[in-house]
């Protein structure tokens, strides 16, 4: 699944994907860093988008979609928390 979010410009992408992993637990698989993306008209000065990708797995079996999202709604709440960022839709 892909993420997209806004952090401030300051925010470095290890401590973005360290912070992914520990929210996510046993079932993050991979994070892969995608594109970083900077327009202050759209997402505010100061601040860039950073896309990247979230590889799930289950040694119990086929994650639902309702368990998917609840990792990604983790994942987003974790880096609201502690990074300030903002899911982009």
């Amino acid at each position: 699944m892909a993420v997209n979010i806004v952090v401030p410009e300051s925010v470095h992408w290890s401590e973005v994907e360290a912070l992914v992993r520990e929210a996510g637990g046993e079932l993050v698989e991979a994070v892969a860093y995608k594109e970083t993306y900077r327009n202050p008209d759209k997402i505010g000065p100061g601040n860039k988008s950073l896309v990247f990708s979230l590889q799930l797995r289950s040694s119990r079996g086929t994650l639902t979609n309702e368990e998917a999202d609840g990792v990604r709604d983790r994942v987003v709440a974790m880096l609201e928390k502690q990074l300030g960022a903002a899911l982009r839709a």
